[in-house]
């Protein structure tokens, strides 16, 4: 009995240690989210140690060492494994030209601004990165401006009659910052007067993203691990918000009078609808009281392996 207790204390006090240091080192920004980007590709990892804790499952020291085994393995994939990831990455501009045709632009700076013909009145925006922070905010002139981390992200625009399409694109992800003091935030600001969709696809996400004076008729959100904040606006009818991430926490900002319909789908730990006016409808389905008769209305789709949804009404 006394040796139990006493495999118990080392691992709960070694598991402390543990914690502690990896909290540390993503404070100092030696390891980022990439980690959690690991788990898509290591989770079998689990059954092994699952396995091993079965078998050995009288003994508490055995399945710290297996979960520390597990740690380490999944920190040393988030910082050196998923491909050759360089301190900075340079583009194959000419190979992504190739691919689209001569009616695109192309701009390879750290921030720029892309003016929009007065005609344009419908847009695109694809958002294909590595990880970062993204801060979308509108902006009442006809240009889009944006910043982007170094000169890694390449941009491209193109217009066909009333419509715009816009890509922020890497072809070779940045996944972690080891060490490194450079800055991995996206900031955009979008043309109030078009009506947008928006496609952001990204590794892991620190998202502020304020719809509140723009037309984005839709917003799709598909990454690894996230924190995103969406603010709203009553701007459109209709608005379609797809979120797609393994661990995600979601704050919505919805505007008062405005109509809300959110699907869950996954283990979603904590929610404050039932102190938000949403009603439980079905096992995944929430809405707002007087949902139908709203003259506005906002879908969220949230499909997450873990994660936590908070909705403010302002």
């Amino acid at each position: 009995m006394a040796s139990k207790t006493h495999d118990d204390q080392l691992g709960f006090g070694f598991t402390l240690i543990t914690i502690g240091i990896i909290w540390l080192l993503f404070k100092f920004n030696i390891l980022t989210f990439s980690i959690f980007g690991a788990m898509s590709d290591l989770w079998p990892l689990l059954l092994v140690v699952a396995g091993v804790n079965l078998i050995f499952r009288s003994s508490r020291l055995v399945s710290f060492l297996m979960w520390m085994f597990f740690i380490a393995v999944l920190v040393l994939y988030g910082q050196f494994g998923g491909g050759t990831v360089k301190e900075v990455i340079g583009m194959d501009v000419n190979t992504e030209i190739a691919v689209r045709d001569e009616s695109w632009k192309t701009y390879q700076t750290a921030s720029g601004n892309i003016d929009i013909n007065e005609d344009v009145s419908l847009g695109t925006i694809d958002f294909d990165l590595g990880f970062g922070g993204i801060y979308i905010d509108s902006t009442s002139s006809k240009t889009l401006s944006y910043s982007v981390p170094e000169e890694i992200t390449t941009v491209y625009s193109r217009e066909s009659g009333n419509s715009i399409n816009v890509d922020f694109n890497q072809d070779e992800k940045l996944f972690f910052n080891w060490g490194s003091d450079n800055n991995f935030d996206y900031k955009f600001d979008i043309p109030e007067d078009v009506e947008w969709d928006l496609n952001v696809n990204i590794g892991a996400l620190d998202g502020v993203i304020d719809l509140s004076d723009l037309l984005v008729r839709s917003l799709d959100i598909d990454c690894g691990a996230g924190d995103i904040e969406i603010t709203y606006g009553d701007k459109v009818s209709q608005v379609y918000t797809k979120i797609d991430c393994g661990a995600t926490e979601v704050t919505l900002n919805v505007p008062e009078g405005v109509g809300v319909e959110v699907n869950l789908d996954g283990l979603i730990i904590d929610n404050n609808f039932s102190n938000s006016g949403l009603s439980k409808i079905s096992d995944s389905i929430y809405r707002s009281d007087n949902f139908e008769r709203e003259d506005i209305k906002i879908f969220v789709e949230i499909d997450t392996g873990v994660g936590e949804v908070t909705l403010r009404r302002y």
